[in-house]
């Protein structure tokens, strides 16, 4: 009886999953090509591959999109105000860039119309994300092997640096790896709480069950060279520290920069700690002339906040496209500046000098309402420590947006009273479980 059982919940999941078979392609299509670049497609720092399938959502999303939410209204307006930026700064409009955002805006909304259908659960969820750590691992290996003798490098990235075990396995480049795994991880351990239906997922329970993926995660954050994960590891294993142990990290975390410090006064994280002092001191100079790279992180901040001027209409409507490059520019290269010579510093605050702290705060407000409950969470700490270096037309923040949007809307209908977890079926021929939506 209870194997009949099993049989009859088996087939009307396989019906379920008839009907959306072609949601549930797009949906995983449009994950992979944001969170896979292989450098065969890319052509002039494009990613030809994103590029072609966003060409394409517009002409599914009239089919697909079906209802209207409010919290899209936000993203609406975005673009709207960025139009208006050809009436308020006509000089520096450049259309092709604001139809380059649009298509960001309608792939979020094809996504997230395609999630609300039904075509997306934990356990389709947890084995793709699974697969792409796997696969980012297994790249990097290989691309680790063959640089060790000599061969030819599968996937190589367009940057050289000076160490040559800096590689990128799936992703631009080696930072953006950095960013990536993170993001994919904590997806996982949120979806995995899920479906073991844990509160919170446990590191010390669940290792032994997940251990290939931590070992896989953690292989790829410590040996691809960047730098970056000196930032993103700690940021992300924050998760899982209990909140009343948090006010000793500070103490910690100066502990062991002192400690570092006066083993290697040499240090390159001694130098960007130099820039941390002299940031919170304003000296922006210093800061130049100490790191060149990490002032182009700091000093627009610093001098935008200096400079925020509210009876000035640009500062509510906007400079104009990549205005805030060229000011970063001008601040760093001083005399040296010139059109064919600028800095690329872009991140979220350019859409706030560039359209307007109007169009920036519609923005976050989105960005909120999509990615977490609560303004106060460890989704926010992650964004604005992790992601708020990303610029508006970048694939990693709306890889970031789609993703957190999956974890709270999985989240949401598992406390769902309409569909609570008891709906939960487990097959024993097949070890593992799917959540019916």
């Amino acid at each position: 009886m209870l194997a009949k059982n099993y049989y009859q919940s088996f087939k009307i999941l396989n019906r379920v999953s008839s009907k959306n078979r072609v949601d549930r392609v797009l949906i995983y299509w449009i994950l992979s090509v944001f969170s896979i670049v292989l450098y065969q497609f890319v052509n002039a720092g494009f990613h030809n591959v994103l590029l072609y399938t966003m060409y394409l959502v517009p002409f599914i999303f009239l089919f697909k999109y079906k209802h209207f939410y409010i919290t899209d209204l936000s993203l609406l307006g975005v673009f709207v105000l960025m139009l208006l930026t050809y009436f308020i700064q006509p000089i520096t409009f450049r259309l092709a860039t604001v139809a380059y955002s649009g298509l960001f805006f309608i792939t979020f909304f094809l996504y997230k119309t395609l999630c609300r259908s039904g075509a997306i659960n934990p356990n389709d969820y947890i084995r793709f994300i699974r697969f792409i750590i796997y696969a980012y691992a297994i790249v990097l290996i290989i691309q680790q092997i063959q640089v060790t003798f000599g061969l030819y490098v599968f996937n190589k990235q367009a940057w050289i640096f000076d160490n040559k075990y800096k590689l990128n396995s799936l992703s631009m480049e080696p930072s953006n790896t950095l960013l990536i795994l993170p993001l994919m991880m904590f997806s996982y351990v949120k979806s995995i709480a899920i479906l073991r239906k844990e509160l919170r997922y446990n590191i010390v329970n669940n290792f032994k069950k997940d251990k290939y993926v931590w070992i896989a995660f953690l292989y790829i954050c410590l040996t691809c060279g960047s730098m970056t994960a000196f930032f993103s590891l700690p940021i992300f294993f924050l998760y899982f520290v209990d909140k009343k142990a948090i006010i000793y990290i500070p103490f910690i975390f100066l502990l062991g920069l002192f400690v570092y410090i006066s083993i290697k006064p040499e240090g390159k994280l001694n130098a960007r700690f130099l820039n941390l002092t002299h940031s919170l001191g304003g000296d922006t100079k210093k800061i130049i002339d100490q790191d060149v790279s990490a002032s182009v992180r700091i000093i627009p901040y610093i001098e935008y906040f200096k400079s925020f001027n509210v009876s000035d209409y640009s500062t509510w409507f906007g400079h104009g496209i990549d205005q805030f490059e060229v000011y970063s520019s001008k601040l760093i290269l001083g005399d040296s500046y010139s059109k064919e010579k600028k800095i690329g510093a872009k991140s979220i605050l350019a859409l706030f000098y560039d359209h307007g702290i109007v169009t920036g705060l519609l923005f976050f407000f989105f960005l909120l309402k999509n990615t977490t409950k609560r303004f106060l969470s460890f989704e926010t700490l992650f964004y604005i420590t992790l992601f708020s270096v990303i610029p508006l037309n970048h694939y990693i923040l709306w890889l970031y947006i789609m993703m957190m949007f999956t974890n709270k809307y999985l989240a949401k209908k598992s406390i769902s009273k309409k569909i609570p977890l008891k709906q939960i079926i487990y097959y024993e021929n097949r070890h593992r479980c799917e959540v019916v939506f």
